[in-house]
């Protein structure tokens, strides 16, 4: 996924936080994703985090699978937001 976040960078985008856990309400990691962009949730699982890709779309984000976004990054990159200018 190294190469999804240079690309992300290339295009001015938002970078992930790397290694995201998903929590409940009382504070129980209940999934885990390898990149996540928690202002906008968006996640990026791979394939050994896919059994929690329901918990994360029942706590509203979007997902995406590693493998596949990898090889096409185009319509994540097209919704992550910009990088804000510090």
């Amino acid at each position: 996924v190294r190469d999804l976040c240079r690309r992300a960078a290339e295009r001015g985008k938002a970078l992930p936080e790397a290694g995201f856990e998903l929590t409940s309400a009382e504070g129980e990691i209940i999934a885990t994703a390898e990149l996540a962009w928690t202002a906008c949730r968006i996640a990026v699982l791979l394939e050994h985090e896919d059994d929690g890709a329901g918990r994360f779309e029942a706590a509203g984000w979007r997902v995406f699978r590693a493998d596949s976004v990898v090889n096409a990054p185009e319509p994540l990159l097209d919704l992550l937001p910009d990088e804000v200018a510090e």
